[in-house]
């Protein structure tokens, strides 16, 4: 599933310098590409912690974005904006969500500026733990790609 959200104005940090420093070590898991899965493909999608379970389908996959995003408006330091010439910054962020719910793989790239795109990495690996996606009853890796755009005016 693809989500984005657009900063705009980013000449302040939104985050403290404590979280900024915030750092745990990026886990990274061989993989093969066939024992990976879409977001969209999975029936029994990976649930964020603050997303009831009783949601229908739809209701569901919502809430698991929204809380990407709010995770992402909540830890990502836009205060690095400030350094960047005015125009638009696109972040492409992959990540997989392991069959124990932890996020690992995680790669960023695009925006032409290695700060962004570390903090794009810093911001998605501080994500909680996921419940994770199943496949007939069976935990499943499950793949995100996720374009973050900034507008700097």
């Amino acid at each position: 599933m693809l989500l984005s959200f657009v900063l705009t104005n980013c000449k302040v940090a939104t985050v403290n310098k404590q979280e900024t420093m915030m750092r745990k070590p990026l886990k990274i898991e061989k993989i093969e590409e066939r024992e990976t899965f879409s977001f969209n493909e999975l029936k029994t999608i990976p649930i964020a912690s603050v997303c009831d379970t009783g949601l229908k389908f739809e209701k569901l996959k919502k809430c698991v974005s929204k809380s990407i995003i709010m995770h992402i408006n909540r830890k990502f330091n836009a205060g690095l904006a400030a350094e960047l010439p005015p125009k638009k910054y696109t972040i492409i962020v992959n990540f997989v969500i392991n069959k124990s719910g932890e996020i690992v793989n995680i790669e960023s790239s695009g925006s032409g500026f290695t700060k962004l795109d570390n903090e794009a990495t810093r911001a998605i690996n501080l994500l909680p733990i996921f419940t994770p996606g199943m496949i007939d009853n069976k935990t499943v890796n499950t793949r995100y790609s996720l374009p973050i755009s900034f507008n700097i005016q």
